[in-house]
């Protein structure tokens, strides 16, 4: 875990850079499936930040660390009213679920199930699950691909279509003026017929 915390501490200070002293909050996380040998605290949720141990101060503001002792959560899913409450209820019975709490069918933790399910295939399974997810994708590149060069295919077409526009305002200007059909002809590139028509 320290090496976790202050790898994304120093990470935030560019190389060659002046030190700046903005660096962001880090938070770290730990979800344990076992209890502390000396207890942290009563709860199931302990968070912890460095202190000085003779000032007792704070020693960094920006530096927590959350354990989440699972075992030491006793909640029924009737019980769960927080979202937090509902991640350390799934956390803690994940492997025991058959199928999805209808309390928990929703957005992320859909997300949760379909790893957890994917976990539980065969070599064999995975290797066709890994091919499907392949050629899906394969899919959808190919579509973003013609997406992308319909587009420009699409402002060719419309450059081109400004272009003509222009040209023949401006024909339709210098006919205005006086200008000879013959002149216009020459320099617009356009037939004299379709200069008379504009």
């Amino acid at each position: 875990m320290w090496p976790i915390t202050s790898r994304i501490i120093s990470n935030q200070i560019e190389k060659g850079k002046d030190y700046q002293y903005g660096l962001k909050e880090v938070i770290f996380i730990g979800i344990l499936n076992f209890n502390f040998k000396q207890a942290i605290g009563e709860g199931h949720i302990n968070e912890i930040c460095l202190k000085n141990k003779h000032t007792n101060e704070i020693f960094y503001e920006k530096l927590d660390y959350i354990f989440v002792e699972l075992s030491k959560f006793d909640k029924t899913l009737d019980n769960c009213t927080s979202a937090i409450d509902k991640w350390i209820y799934l956390f803690r019975n994940l492997n025991a679920m058959k199928k999805i709490p209808k309390e928990l069918n929703q957005g992320v933790f859909n997300k949760v199930f379909e790893i957890a399910d994917l976990s539980k295939l065969t070599p064999d399974e995975r290797m066709v699950y890994a091919l499907k997810m392949f050629h899906k994708e394969n899919l959808k590149n190919a579509d973003l691909f013609q997406f992308q060069e319909g587009k420009e295919e699409g402002k060719i077409e419309g450059i081109e279509e400004g272009i003509e526009i222009g040209v023949k305002k401006t024909a339709r200007e210098m006919k205005l003026e006086g200008i000879p059909l013959v002149t216009i002809a020459k320099i617009t590139k356009l037939s004299s017929t379709e200069i008379e028509n504009l």
